[in-house]
């Protein structure tokens, strides 16, 4: 990846592949850094991303790794396929901070990228974490992956 962003009080969500061609869609929570390729993909909004990927249907049960409140549109991804990561820091004090993203759902059947309709293989395609395999990393240090 070229380069890193912080849009603080942006709350998004993105995609990104890993080595093994699964994805995972990653929350912001209007604090969590997101690669450039992300933010400035050509064929699909950052604000367009969560629509899309509502249009998959289910096809995996899944596992929720943590106790949030409202879990909801986690599980509903992991039932798509995606792993699920949070930036979880937006609940916790500046000492407590973990800067990372965090698994909070996993699909038992992962979706691939060759399973990805566009316009949601553009956007797996232009962050592919090659170093990392999703159903391995309980946290995610984006920065770390450039």
């Amino acid at each position: 990846m070229s380069e890193i962003i912080f849009d603080d009080g942006f709350d998004c969500m993105w995609l990104a592949s890993d080595k093994d061609g699964c994805l995972a869609v990653f929350f912001s929570a209007g604090q969590g850094p997101l690669p450039a390729e992300a933010a400035k993909n050509e064929k699909l909004s950052l604000d367009d991303i969560e629509n899309e990927v509502y249009k998959l249907p289910y096809f995996s049960d899944i596992d929720l790794h943590v106790s949030v409140k409202r879990p909801d549109d986690f599980i509903e991804m992991s039932k798509r396929g995606f792993f699920v990561y949070d930036w979880r820091d937006i609940v916790r004090t500046i000492e407590a901070s973990s800067n990372l993203y965090e698994l909070v759902s996993s699909p038992k059947c992962p979706i691939t990228i060759c399973d990805l309709p566009e316009p949601l293989l553009g956007m797996a395609k232009s962050v592919v974490f090659s170093q990392i395999s999703f159903s391995q990393m309980r946290k995610i240090d984006i920065d770390n992956l450039r």
